[in-house]
């Protein structure tokens, strides 16, 4: 392509992380031509570079531009999280590939103590965990062949959040009958659950009402001391599958399919990145419903919410939520 087109391919985009962002390689090329320092580690409001944001996003082109641009690979956001943490925590086997082959640091933590192969696991990615631990692997393997000593890989860092299965592109949640509890008591039985659930479904109902091209339901993850408040987030995903398989409500109505069940996706993001996640999930004319949230992250979820609906930004649908509250957590079951 011509530099004349990648100007004015940049011409439409703010900057260079957000066309890195929209997969826009001849805009990216363009703002790297210009000034190749700068762009490469120029960092939006939320301290992302270009090249983490197409690494979350698996825009394969522009991850590899970046690289060959010598983007620094183990750039970190102001939370310690790096472009393969980026690509580990979404799944996306191909950019993680390219990022460790670029010499992307594998043991490097985040401000939880958390590495990429600790994401990788959590959110149940096996292919990026294989990939992962065989990098792991034959990088000891080589300091023991050149330093004469042994080591193996690290265990899996022990999880503080539920894992979070993802329903997008037909990944199966866990097992309907594999119900999370709290404290012994399994979260059906307690007496706001079914209050919650319905409001998710009416939430569901609404969004496509205002039509909404699609759902992406949000989880924030529980912070270490609140680690067991967010076990409705598993129930809920195992509850909509079963939905949909048994042909109910939401997916159905009258025995006519409404929805597909692909139609809803699931995220668990961190509380510091939601402004950016909302940004990125209601692309497209998506709408996003925040689903599960602790009580004290309740007051500043719903102002990155407010702020998004404030903003307005075009092409982007709306924000939604719809949480348990801490008293309903803990209240008494519906039966013993």
């Amino acid at each position: 392509m011509s530099e004349e087109a990648d100007r004015a391919a940049a011409a439409k985009r703010h900057d260079v992380v957000e066309a890195a962002e929209k997969g826009d390689l001849p805009a990216v090329r363009h703002f790297v031509r210009q000034n190749h320092a700068a762009a490469l580690s120029a960092k939006n409001r939320y301290g992302v570079t270009a090249l983490m944001r197409a690494a979350a996003d698996d825009h394969l082109d522009v991850v590899h531009f970046l690289l060959e641009a010598k983007a620094d690979v183990d750039v970190a956001k102001d939370d310690g999280r790096t472009a393969l943490h980026c690509a580990a925590y979404e799944g996306h086997l191909r950019s993680a590939e390219l990022l460790v082959a670029a010499g992307a640091s594998l043991d490097v933590k985040d401000k939880d103590g958390d590495t990429p192969l600790d994401d990788a696991r959590s959110q149940g990615h096996d292919n990026v965990v294989k990939l992962l631990e065989s990098a792991a692997q034959k990088k000891v393997e080589a300091k023991a062949a050149t330093g004469g000593y042994t080591a193996k890989v690290p265990e899996a860092k022990p999880s503080a959040a539920p894992i979070a299965a993802k329903a997008k592109s037909g990944a199966e949640p866990p097992a309907a009958d594999a119900s999370p509890t709290r404290k012994g008591l399994d979260v059906r039985t307690m007496r706001w659950y079914s209050h919650y659930l319905h409001s998710i479904y009416m939430m569901i109902d609404s969004c496509f009402d205002e039509e909404a091209t699609g759902i992406v339901m949000v989880g924030l993850q529980p912070t270490i001391d609140r680690e067991m408040t967010c076990l409705e987030w598993p129930c809920l995903q195992q509850d909509l599958r079963l939905a949909f398989q048994e042909e109910k409500h939401p997916f159905f109505s009258g025995g006519k399919k409404r929805l597909e069940f692909d139609d809803i996706t699931f995220k668990r993001v961190r509380l510091e990145d939601l402004g950016e996640e909302l940004e990125v999930s209601t692309r497209r004319g998506k709408y996003a419903i925040i689903a599960s949230c602790t009580d004290t992250h309740f007051e500043a979820a719903a102002t990155a919410m407010r702020e998004h609906n404030r903003r307005a930004l075009e092409g982007h649908g709306k924000v939604r939520k719809a949480w348990a509250t801490a008293n309903d957590e803990y209240g008494r079951p519906t039966h013993p």
